[in-house]
């Protein structure tokens, strides 16, 4: 490969890891993410300068974006939530309660009010129910593309 066609294939890799940053599909951005590394190890970058390029800090952003794990605390708890699992055990619904908090917290910063006390499962599945409620059609264009949908794993890119 020439300068000019390690630089334009450079210059594809960015602007895709910025176009990323719209995305909802996590299962479409890892998989973009994979080949995103494949490129870049084609174009000869040794595991540190992968690891440390831009495109990877972009996309692993947008990845830590979308399972909120952008804070050590949503790490931890979930990694205590692996562990039980691993070992066969339960694990605690103080995760998930702890992430949908997280989410109502971050609503609600962003709509200027209070934000409400989740305490219980119940309560997630209640508050999810009403913000699909009071937003019907807001995703609708993305969901006709299929980046909606968590289990469609073929629609678009991401």
């Amino acid at each position: 490969m020439n300068e000019q066609e390690r630089k334009a294939a450079l210059a594809a890799l960015a602007k895709e890891a910025i176009d990323v940053q719209d995305a909802c599909n996590l299962s479409g951005v890892a998989h973009g993410f994979a080949r995103a590394m494949s490129k870049l190890c084609e174009l000869g970058l040794d595991t540190n300068a992968r690891n440390q390029h831009p495109v990877a800090v972009m996309w692993s952003s947008k990845i830590a974006s979308l399972t909120g794990s952008e804070d050590s605390l949503t790490f931890s708890r979930a990694y205590d939530a692996c562990k039980a699992l691993a070992e066969g055990k339960k694990p605690h619904s103080e995760v998930a309660i702890y992430e949908a908090q997280r989410r109502e917290d971050a609503r609600a910063d962003t709509e200027g009010r209070k934000p409400r006390l989740i305490k219980t499962m119940e309560d997630i599945v209640d508050q999810e129910e009403a913000i699909a409620a009071a937003m019907p059609g807001a995703r609708d264009a993305r969901t006709e593309a299929g980046y909606d949908d968590p289990d469609n794993n073929d629609a678009g890119p991401y």
